[in-house]
């Protein structure tokens, strides 16, 4: 994966993203058969969240950084930076 062109891992990703999109029902009942949620909630959250997350990291793979990123609105700014943020720890619950 490292050794692809941002290109390529732009166009994997939103592929990916346009399966999720696809398989929506599907995905979105596997999910409530295994998590116990409301289907409605997996087809209106869940699964639109998750392809709007493969999207929005798939316009991020080319772009450079420490320039403007689009927003959603005009009143702010997006700024792509990398900067090392040291060990990082997390708790996450667990069903």
């Amino acid at each position: 994966w490292s050794n692809l062109p941002p290109i390529e891992r732009k166009d994997i990703l939103l592929r990916f993203a346009t399966l999720i999109e696809q398989h929506t029902l599907e995905l979105a009942v596997y999910d409530s058969v295994e998590a116990g949620k409301v289907i409605r909630d997996n087809l209106e959250g869940d699964v639109p969240d998750t392809v709007r997350c493969f999207q929005y990291h798939a316009e991020a793979i080319n772009k450079l950084y420490d320039q403007v990123a689009p927003t959603a609105s005009d009143k702010s700014l997006g700024l792509i930076r990398r900067e090392p943020v040291g060990v990082v720890g997390l708790i996450v619950p667990w069903n």
